[in-house]
């Protein structure tokens, strides 16, 4: 209740409310955890608090605190993750560290940080890959696997490593033109495909191949 109730409030932009009550969460799923340390529902719980905090300081602008809470979050899904040693990885814990570490990416490309932003957008992409090949039938981890190169791919390009990012790319155009074919009703799948051949085209114009760009 603390929680969404803080979520009203910063979409009110009543930041410093909505961050007494975020704090107020943490405080009782923080108990929760510490008497109930083998329940995941209480670790996941605890993580998604710290993300909205993290976001909340991201929303004021603090981007110091808000990487901190995201490396916080991170921090939780590794533990839950070396207990997890038989069976598949649960689909929340990759969702929850492909989450932090994208958060954690997007942090360090804004303080042009980008060779720690394309590590980060890596590790996020290596948990959403293993996600799409855990449910391989849900589409939404298709969109965010394409998604996730067609993000990795500006960063490496920033970072002067076009090679990686056009390969990037590339896989993204291969994600959503798979969705499209399957689903050619879905006109989101569309889009999404359009955007990553303007992103290709985008590449090809940087790299002065305006030929290749145009087609």
């Amino acid at each position: 209740c603390y929680r969404e109730l803080a979520i009203i409030h910063e979409k009110l932009k009543q930041y410093d409310q909505g961050m007494v009550l975020l704090e107020k969460a943490r405080e009782v799923r923080q108990r929760l955890v510490e008497q109930y340390p083998d329940n995941r529902d209480y670790q996941k719980s605890l993580a998604m608090i710290i993300n909205a905090v993290g976001y909340a300081h991201y929303l004021q602008h603090d981007n110091a605190a808000a990487l901190k809470s995201f490396q916080e979050v991170e921090e939780i899904g590794l533990s839950v993750l070396k207990k997890v040693t038989v069976g598949p990885k649960p689909v929340w814990l990759l969702d929850l560290l492909a989450m932090s570490q994208n958060n954690i990416g997007r942090l360090y490309k804004q303080s042009g940080e980008l060779g720690k932003a394309v590590q980060s957008f890596e590790q996020s992409h290596a948990y959403r890959l293993a996600l799409a090949d855990s449910q391989i039938s849900a589409a939404q981890s298709q969109v965010n696997l394409g998604m996730s190169y067609r993000e990795i791919a500006e960063v490496q390009h920033g970072a002067h490593e076009d090679d990686k990012a056009f390969h990037s790319i590339q896989r993204s155009i291969d994600v959503f033109d798979g969705l499209v074919r399957a689903q050619p009703e879905q006109a989101s799948y569309h889009s999404e495909l359009g955007l990553s051949w303007n992103s290709l085209g985008m590449l090809y114009d940087k790299a002065r191949k305006h030929a290749e760009a145009i087609h």
